[in-house]
């Protein structure tokens, strides 16, 4: 009998992680999928900094998790948190930027690029949760 409980425990933990990690993902992009449809090219300064403070950090600890939940998929999401963390260069110091101050319209760039990558990170989560089920 314990040896039929045990792995049960282990797996309820492990599906915990992922929905929390589901949550937590979804609150992120709620957060910027209203900022690319809600605002019309036009992104403010204090609108970029706020997100950038409260989810962007969080964000690529989210991409680490799933890294290692998900090896195959692992250099794909490495190259990406490179190319996040590019983006918020650029966009944090535009006179350093190769494409110039391109302003508001980069910002909302870059929150494109910040739900693609959010929707990519979900699909990852998905596929690993149904190759857990499917083990079963």
């Amino acid at each position: 009998m314990v040896a039929y409980i045990y792995p049960l425990r282990r797996r309820k933990k492990e599906m915990k992680s992922i929905v929390d990690l589901w949550n937590k993902l979804s609150e992120i992009h709620e957060y910027y999928s209203s900022k690319l449809y809600a605002h019309n090219f036009c992104i403010s300064d204090t609108e970029w900094k706020r997100g950038k403070e409260k989810y962007l950090k969080e964000l690529k600890q989210i991409a680490e998790k799933i890294m290692t939940l998900d090896e195959s998929r692992a250099p794909f999401i490495r190259g990406k948190i490179s190319n996040l963390e590019d983006i918020v260069e650029e966009v944090e110091n535009p006179d350093k930027s190769p494409f110039g101050r391109l302003g508001d319209f980069f910002r909302y760039a870059s929150i494109a690029f910040i739900v693609d990558f959010c929707n990519y990170l979900a699909d990852t989560l998905i596929k690993h949760f149904s190759k857990s089920i499917n083990k079963e």
